[in-house]
């Protein structure tokens, strides 16, 4: 979704700078959760 969001070059121009800014913070955050939750799978595994 936060993906799809900031691709959306329409949402990028239009929307404010900080509001851009923190949907990429919060892709970021998004995305090292994924990666740990992803190596603690693979230790269970």
């Amino acid at each position: 979704r936060l993906t799809a969001k900031l691709a959306n070059e329409q949402f990028r121009t239009r929307a404010p700078a900080a509001v851009v800014g923190k949907e990429e913070e919060k892709l970021t955050v998004a995305r090292a959760r994924l990666e740990g939750l992803q190596a603690r799978l693979e230790e269970l595994a």
